[in-house]
C-alpha cells in the first residue's frame, strides 16, 4: 500500500519537488524526497506495510528518515518495537538496516493534549483523520495510559545511489504495539525546525531516561556505600 502524507503540514513545510540528476543540489542543501504515513492496520503482523514514491538518492550525503511513531504499550513483553529495513531493495550498513523503538524512550502522550477535530474525533499528530478502528484503538491507549509517542531522526549512509523506496514495515514488536507511523524522507542536512519537532515531541533527554538514570544513580550510590565500609 503506498500512503504519502507526513507532517509537513504540522510543521508548516512543504515539499520540494523531485531534482533531476543534472539539477541535484550540493551536499550542503536539504532535499525533502517524500513523506508517507501507515496505521494499525498496515502494521498489524503480516500486515502490508506502506511503501512510498521510488527515487534515486544523490552521490553526496547521508540519507535521513523522521519516524514519528505512535504505539501502545502492552502489559507483557519487553516493550519493544523494531522497524525492518526502512528502504526497499537496497543494502545498508548493519548499524542502519533497522529501526529499533524501545518503551523508555518514548513518551506517555495525554488524552486531553491529544489534536482532535471539531467533532471530538480524535486525529493523528498532524491533524489527518483516522480510520475508526484506529481511533478506537488510540482512544483506548489514551485513556488506559498506555499510548507511547517518539520521534527517531533515522540516518542511512549508503555506498553508492540506486533506485528505492522508503517503507514502514514491522519487523518485530514485543510488547509493544504500533498504531501509527508518520515518516518524511530527506538527504542532506536535518532541518532545524524538523529536530526542533523531535525535541518538541520526546521531551528532556533526562525525563525520558529517568529510569535508566534512577537504576544509574542507584548502583553509584551502592558503589559509594560500599567504599566507605571497606575504608571503615
Amino acid at each position: 500500500m503506498n500512503r504519502r502524507l507526513g507532517p509537513l503540514a504540522a510543521l508548516g513545510l512543504l515539499p520540494l519537488p523531485p531534482l533531476r540528476t543534472a539539477d541535484a543540489p550540493p551536499a550542503r542543501q536539504t532535499e525533502l524526497i517524500d513523506e508517507l504515513w501507515a496505521d494499525a492496520v498496515d502494521l498489524a503482523p503480516g500486515g502490508p506495510g506502506v511503501l512510498g514514491k521510488p527515487f534515486v538518492p544523490r552521490r553526496e550525503g547521508p540519507l535521513w528518515l523522521m519516524f514519528d511513531i505512535v504505539a501502545r504499550r502492552e502489559p507483557q513483553g519487553r516493550g519493544e518495537l523494531v522497524l525492518d529495513n526502512p528502504l526497499l531493495d537496497v543494502s545498508v550498513p548493519a548499524g542502519q538496516a533497522h529501526v529499533r523503538v524501545k518503551d523508555g524512550r518514548m513518551v506517555r502522550p495525554l488524552a486531553e493534549h491529544w489534536p482532535r477535530d471539531d467533532k471530538g474525533r480524535l486525529l493523528a499528530p498532524s491533524g489527518r483523520g483516522l480510520d475508526r478502528r484506529v481511533q478506537a484503538a488510540l482512544f483506548a491507549a489514551l485513556a488506559s495510559g498506555r499510548a507511547r509517542r517518539l520521534v527517531v531522526i533515522h540516518r542511512i549512509d549508503l555506498e553508492r545511489p540506486e533506485q528505492t523506496q522508503a517503507r514502514v514495515v514491522v519487523s518485530r514488536q514485543d510488547g509493544l504495539v504500533p498504531l501509527l507511523v508518520a515518516v518524511q524522507v530527506g538527504q542532506g542536512p536535518v532541518p532545524r525546525e524538523y529536530r526542533a519537532f523531535a525535541d518538541g515531541v520526546n521531551g528532556p533527554w533526562l525525563q525520558r531516561h529517568a529510569y535508566e538514570m534512577a537504576l544509574i544513580g542507584s548502583g553509584v550510590l551502592a558503589g559509594a556505600l560500599a567504599t566507605w565500609k571497606l575504608r571503615r
